[in-house]
């Protein structure tokens, strides 16, 4: 499957982990929308989330060229922790209980990014070396790396506590709600939240 034009892409969830998961939009609705279809996709993602520069990309792709397979594969294992990020904080903003095992699968995952790995401090974070592999491991340890250590530390920081699923029925997003009096509703004022006031002044002038 693939489209003429490339999906948009939005950064409005307030943590990077769920700006990922939000990669797929309205999920309770008929009919979802995937925006990652491809390899290309997850990449120009990692280019938006600021994780890619142009030419580590253009590397990605070269590499996606000789071995498609393993571009294939390492699509299906991306959209594979999305969706485990996504049960899992969905659950927690539906005040649910979610799967421990999915909580076991982003910590497995964190580990074995970490192995083999250089760690260090940098602006307050921990980062790891940079690599420059061209291949999935490489793009695991640029792109999905921080999508991984995003979702453990969202797990155990207070921002948890305020984790929210957009009020449109069938939207589905989340987003962690830093309004002082915990009273964001949409997932961006530019999508749903636009949406909601449309309907609200047809409502208002058809009455």
């Amino acid at each position: 499957m693939s489209r003429s034009v490339p999906a948009p892409f939005h950064f409005s969830a307030g943590c990077l982990c769920l700006d990922f998961a939000n990669t797929r939009s309205w999920r309770p609705s008929a009919a979802p929308h995937e925006r990652l279809l491809g390899h290309d996709d997850l990449l120009r993602w990692g280019q938006r989330a600021g994780l890619l520069t142009g030419r580590q990309a253009a590397t990605f792709r070269a590499a996606a060229a000789r071995r498609p397979a393993a571009a294939r594969a390492a699509q299906r294992e991306a959209l594979a922790l999305r969706e485990t990020i996504y049960r899992a904080f969905s659950a927690i903003a539906d005040g649910a209980h979610f799967d421990g095992k999915d909580a076991a699968h982003l910590f497995t995952r964190l580990a074995g990014i970490l192995r083999g790995r250089q760690i260090r401090a940098q602006a307050g974070r921990l980062a790891t070396a940079p690599t420059q592999r061209g291949g999935a491991e490489g793009l695991e340890g640029l792109v999905l790396w921080p999508v991984v250590w995003s979702a453990t530390t969202l797990l155990a920081a207070p921002e948890l506590a305020v984790v929210r699923k957009c009020a449109a029925s069938n939207c589905g997003w989340l987003f962690i709600d830093t309004t002082r009096n915990r009273s964001r509703r949409w997932c961006d004022m530019r999508v749903c939240g636009n949406r909601a006031k449309v309907r609200a002044y047809q409502h208002r002038t058809s009455s």
